[in-house]
Order: structure tokens, then sequence, then C-alpha cells
């Protein structure tokens, strides 16, 4: 019995197995967590097929002599082991190892074919609504599930560039797109300009004022009622980058700047709006259109501001990316873009 053990034990040190990992292989052990079967279950059978091929070459060096013994084996549960069984035991360890490599390759090839039916999009907060309308209607017509991550393009576009699994990245601006392809973090050939917006001023639901944007109207002295205005971060949020060289351009940066209340994303700089945490907005128009708790006091001129579009690219090869890119562009999505207040581009305006 010593020998069989000692042959297990030495064979496991040359595979790395450790030695517990064997002790602890007897019948009451051999489960796994309760909750945990579905992710452990891949590596627990890598384990029992590692010991099945020690276990397989331990036997095979054993001699006959070795296999008189009338005591249980410990990780085995057999009952005993006569001259002559040796042999047996060596071809059930393979036999039971094929089974379990034919259960990790399924298991393997599985994970493949799911993740080939899945597609994950990095957007611009602003597109949320949109974007989740597509993938609904793109999943119901070729199975494929479209997963979002929708943050500032700023924050989309350094995640992307650390190495975050994006298929697909949708921007708000030019910049941040452009930041991501000098990385070499997308399909150049993919780059497209897929979307154009506005910008506009809002204010809480029943309580607008009037605003003229003309560098000879004084914001700040004619509306001394508007003492918080939410903007997208002006450092890197394309909204409050827009925002920024609007107020800038009308000469009212300077005076309006200490009113500013920069948000992570545009779609925050609306919340701020609705629950009343600001007394007015520089958002989208699309965002505008989709809350019922702002006014829109007025759309903020588009000569004042670099073009509101958004550049949509592949940054995998994912077999789906650009199925779904053209998808943006069929018709029944066209009517959800300008439903919403979008203007889509069309492909000779890309750059």
């Amino acid at each position: 019995m010593s020998k069989i053990w000692d042959s297990l034990t030495a064979h496991a040190v040359h595979s790395h197995v450790r030695k517990e990992h064997l002790s602890n292989l007897v019948p009451d052990r051999l489960m796994l967590a309760p909750g945990n079967h579905t992710a452990g279950t891949p590596r627990f059978l890598r384990s029992i097929s590692r010991l099945l091929s020690v276990a397989s070459v331990a036997f095979s060096n054993l001699h006959a002599d070795d296999c008189k013994v009338d005591s249980p084996v410990p990780f085995t549960g057999l009952l005993t082991m006569k001259n002559g069984e040796c042999a047996v035991i060596r071809h059930l360890c393979r036999a039971l190892n094929l089974v379990l490599l034919t259960v990790l390759t399924a298991c393997s090839q599985s994970s493949k074919d799911a993740q080939a039916d899945q597609l994950t999009v990095f957007a611009a907060a602003s597109t949320t609504d949109v974007m989740q309308k597509a993938a609904e209607l793109f999943e119901s017509q070729t199975g494929t599930r479209v997963h979002f991550s929708f943050d500032s393009s700023s924050n989309l576009a350094k995640q992307i560039k650390a190495g975050s699994p994006a298929d697909i990245f949708i921007s708000a601006d030019e910049k941040w797109m452009d930041d991501v392809a000098s990385a070499n973090a997308i399909k150049s050939a993919s780059r497209q300009d897929l979307l154009a917006n506005e910008l506009v001023m809002i204010a809480p639901a029943g309580k607008p004022f009037t605003c003229q944007f003309t560098s000879d109207f004084k914001f700040v002295e004619n509306l001394p009622n508007v003492k918080k205005i939410a903007v997208g971060d002006p450092d890197h949020v394309p909204a409050g980058v827009y925002a920024k060289q609007s107020l800038q351009k009308l000469r009212w940066w300077d005076s309006m700047q200490p009113l500013l209340v920069p948000a992570k994303d545009v779609r925050a700089a609306l919340r701020l709006v609705e629950i009343g945490e600001a007394d007015a907005g520089i958002v989208y128009a699309t965002d505008a259109k989709s809350s019922a708790k702002v006014t829109v006091i007025a759309a903020i001129p588009s000569d004042l501001h670099d073009p509101v579009h958004y550049p949509v690219a592949q940054c995998t090869d994912n077999v789906h990316a650009a199925e779904f890119i053209d998808f943006l562009r069929s018709p029944e999505m066209v009517k959800v873009f300008e439903s919403a207040g979008f203007r889509v581009l069309l492909p000779i305006e890309s750059p």
C-alpha cells in the first residue's frame, strides 16, 4: 500500500500536483462548494484529469508484487486490489481521463460559442436610450446579444486604451475617437460619423426664463436668480467642452464660470436640473427631449462650438461588430434616432 501511495505522490510532484491535494481527494470531499458548480466545474475537472494522469503513470510503474494488498486505496474508494488488478485500474484511469478531457473540450467550445453570439459596445452616455433600443431590435433579428457600457466619451476612451474588452466604440466627439485611434485601439477603416446632435440650455420644468445667445446679452446681470448651471465637466466631457466653447465665444465664460456645476457626464448634468439641484443646464437636445422634468430655454447656435458628431468604430474583429454598425444605419434605426432628436449622418459626410 505504501509503495502505491509513494508512487502516486512522487509522480504528483513531477506533474505539479500538490501532495496534499491527493490526500484531500477522498470520497467525502470529492465535490464542489454549493453555488459554485458553474464557475468551478472546469477547474475541478482539470484537477481530476491531472490526478488520473498521475495515477495512470503510477500504476504503470508498479510491479505485480506491489499490488498484492487487501486494504482500501484512500483516494479511489476501491475495496481491494489483488494481483493483476493494477492494469485494470490503469486502463480505468485512462478511460476516465479521456471522458473528462472530452467534457472539458465541450465546456470550452460552449464558452467560445456563447462569446461568439455576444457584442460589447462602449457608447457615450447621451446615446443610452437609442442604443438600448437598437440592441433590443438587433437581438430580436439576429439572436446576437449586445452588452453596453455607457459613460462619458473620455472615460470610455481611457478604458479602451487600458485594454477593456470593447468591440465597438461610439464617441460623442471626434477628439476621443482620435485619442483611441492614436493608440491603435480601433479598426481605422471602420471609423465613420454616425450621428449629429445640438446643444441646448434647459431649466427645471415650470421654471423657464428668457435668454439670448448673443455677446450683447449679459447673462449674469440679467438672470440673477440663475445661481447654478449644470454642465458636463468642461475639462473632458464632450458636452461640457462644447458648452465652454460657446460661452467663450459669447464672452460669457469668465462671468459664468463660478456658476458652473461640473458633472461626470451629460446625463448627470441633466439629472441635476431634473431634481432642482441646478437652476439651469447645458445639455444635448436629445437629452432634453428625453425628460419631462426639464424645459428647453433655447438652442445654442451651432456656430458657437465644434460640430456635435458621434463617430463609431470597431475595436475588434468580432464578426457581429460590422453587422451592428450597418444595422445602426437601417431605416428602422434612422426612425429611432430621428424620433429621439438625432440627425443620422450619411457615410459620405464622415471624414
